[in-house]
């Protein structure tokens, strides 16, 4: 059926104030994102540091105890190596001699 003349015109007053609703939010958007500044501008605080680099006193001392415990320690490697080198040398003999070992062989007569 259709509808009477009163129910069109209330369904188009209730559209018109949905039009109007919805233009007037879209404007106070607009109007609000103009008004806003950016705020880039804002955020130029600057702070400055004032330090210095400076080098830990140590007893000279203390470094000649370091440097003598490092050459200790240098020359007892070295030894330590001489004496592995030896005892691989006389493990290389010993492997070789039971490589090519001549076993002796029964005399023919």
């Amino acid at each position: 059926m259709r509808q009477t003349r009163s129910s069109r015109y209330r369904k188009l007053r209730q559209r018109r104030r949905l039009y109007k609703v919805m233009s007037l939010l879209a404007i106070t958007t607009l109007g609000a994102s103009q008004i806003t500044p950016s705020t880039y501008a804002l955020f130029n605080d600057v702070q400055s540091i004032d330090g210095s680099i400076s080098a830990a006193f140590v007893f000279p001392k203390t470094i000649q105890g370091m440097v003598d415990s490092i050459r200790q320690a240098s020359e007892q490697n070295a030894a330590l190596y001489k004496t592995a080198g030896e005892l691989l040398d006389k493990c290389k003999m010993a492997g070789s001699l039971k490589k090519h070992r001549v076993l002796p062989s029964k005399s023919r007569r």
